[in-house]
C-alpha cells in the first residue's frame, strides 16, 4: 500500500476514535444534567407533599384540642390556631393562659 493511503487511514481511524470518546463525554453530560433536572423535579413534589402532611397534622391535632376542650383555641394576639398546649405561641412568642373548661 502507499503511504498516504495507510496515512489516510490512521488519520481517519484515530478521528473516528476521537468523535467516539468525545460522544461518550458528550452523552454521559447530558444524562447527569437531566438526572439533575429529574431530581430538582421530585424535590418540588416531595416539598409539595409534606407542607400537605404538616397541614394535616396540624388540623388532626387542632381537631383532638377542640375535641377534649370543647372548642378551638386560639392566640389572642396573633389569632395563631394553637394545635397543643404551648406556654408561648408559636408563631407571634405571646404567653398563653388556659381557663378550665366550665361545661362538663
Amino acid at each position: 500500500m502507499e503511504p498516504t493511503i495507510v496515512a489516510s487511514l490512521i488519520t481517519l481511524f484515530v478521528a473516528l476514535l476521537i468523535f467516539l470518546v468525545c460522544r461518550g463525554i458528550v452523552c454521559w453530560y447530558f444524562k447527569i444534567n437531566e438526572h439533575i433536572d429529574d431530581q430538582y423535579q421530585q424535590t418540588q413534589v416531595l416539598k409539595k407533599i409534606l407542607s400537605i402532611l404538616e397541614s394535616q397534622q396540624k388540623e388532626r391535632a387542632a381537631d383532638k384540642n377542640e375535641a377534649k376542650l370543647g372548642r378551638r383555641i386560639y392566640c389572642n394576639a396573633c389569632g395563631e390556631d394553637i394545635t397543643h398546649m404551648p406556654n408561648v405561641c408559636p408563631n407571634c412568642g405571646k404567653e398563653l393562659k388556659y381557663k378550665a373548661n366550665s361545661e362538663s
